[in-house]
């Protein structure tokens, strides 16, 4: 298990979803349920028609850069009290949609927990890892779409921070008075406004 992968099980264990309305984004590969505490009151599996890996039953065929969400998706509008998106956003190409079909499943302050890269390998699918993010992108656009930011976590690199190795080997000239230059993305916990 990768240490990206350990900060982030580590992050979703303490996670209680007991008697809640759960929507697991993405997870035909590696569902939250078992991995979160709790039993949730309904659970359901968002995900493409064919994953690039499928482990779990898909409830909700989307494709969250989809336009066409809420002609679709009518029955879950405002329905459920937690959404997890979680290893998907790296897949996205269109996150302002991404995160708007989001909101449209919340019910108003529901809780969304999310995750994105910012130092990752490409990985597989490789022709569908699109987009990573700095941490004021991921800010701005989770606040510009109407999500209050209650807790942000940084995954942490293992080794090094991406300072020294961009400025040693790179010549680049990084924010000297940053000072998560380590982070390799991000843990958020959110809640819907509005």
């Amino acid at each position: 298990m990768s240490y990206s992968r350990e900060q982030l099980e580590k992050w979703v264990k303490k996670i209680d979803i007991t008697d809640k309305k759960v929507l697991d984004i993405g997870g035909g590969q590696l569902p939250v349920l078992g991995r979160a505490k709790g039993k949730p009151k309904e659970y359901k599996i968002l995900d493409l028609k064919k994953p690039h890996q499928k482990n779990a039953t898909i409830d909700i065929e989307m494709d969250l850069n989809s336009l066409y969400c809420g002609v679709y998706m009518i029955d879950y509008k405002n329905s459920f009290d937690t959404v997890f998106c979680l290893e998907v956003m790296e897949y996205i190409y269109n996150p302002v949609q991404a995160i708007e079909n989001i909101r449209y499943f919340l019910k108003e302050n529901g809780t969304l927990y999310i995750s994105f890269h910012f130092l990752y390998p490409i990985h597989n699918p490789k022709e569908q890892d699109y987009i990573r993010y700095t941490e004021w992108g991921v800010k701005k656009l989770l606040t510009e779409l109407d999500f209050e930011i209650i807790d942000f976590k940084y995954k942490k690199l293992k080794c090094f921070n991406s300072y020294n190795m961009m400025n040693n080997f790179e010549g680049n000239k990084g924010s000297k008075d940053y000072e998560h230059h380590n982070a390799s993305g991000y843990l958020i916990k959110c809640k819907k406004i509005l």
